[in-house]
């Protein structure tokens, strides 16, 4: 594998199950050291959180580039088998605790929108909201509306907007801080 290629992030979900192991996966590489087929030769585990871990590290291992074989210092496509190991760090004897991201409580609520306030509208909208590790949010988006009428969708929007604008700590795999996506429940309820 040529240098430059970033490694993936440890699934959170895999994090927190706890899973870890070895995969191996086949790519065939062409002459111009591309990445055209992946295959899992060997899973990490029987989980679903290993499966996870398995398909992470071949969507990562299709994306890099390799130095491709060769014969007579001549290119040729070829198999390459790569072991991609899926270790959670440790700290002294006992697990460090993985945690999911989570929102700062000192966010201010945002205002109930007029227009949702004269026509009686509520619901809860879930929104997600992907925390960098260093805690900066860089993309939000709705993952259940608050229901089907114009209004709801400022509901949405309006969530959205204040989450983009809160702090965040960041998931942890256990040692680091890692980016990931976080899922969180607004309501929205007239007094």
């Amino acid at each position: 594998m040529e240098p430059g290629c970033e490694p993936p992030e440890y699934p959170l979900a895999a994090i927190l199950k706890g899973a870890e192991g070895t995969s191996r996966i086949s790519i065939f590489v062409d002459a111009d050291g591309h990445p055209t087929k992946v295959r899992i030769d060997r899973t990490s585990g029987d989980t679903l959180a290993h499966k996870l871990l398995d398909l992470t590290a071949s969507e990562y291992l299709s994306r890099c580039n390799f130095e491709p074989a060769s014969i007579d210092n001549v290119p040729i496509a070829s198999w390459v088998a790569v072991q991609y190991n899926w270790k959670l760090h440790k700290s002294g004897d006992k697990d460090s605790p993985a945690r999911p991201g989570r929102m700062k409580p000192d966010c201010e609520p945002p205002e109930y929108p007029p227009l949702a306030v004269n026509s009686l509208t509520e619901g809860n909208s879930l929104i997600g909201v992907f925390v960098k590790k260093d805690g900066q949010v860089t993309k939000v988006r709705v993952e259940h509306s608050s229901g089907d009428t114009p209004t709801h969708k400022l509901l949405d929007y309006k969530a959205s907007e204040y989450l983009a604008r809160c702090e965040f700590e960041p998931a942890s795999d256990g040692s680091s801080a890692i980016d990931s996506w976080v899922s969180v429940s607004y309501d929205w309820k007239l007094e």
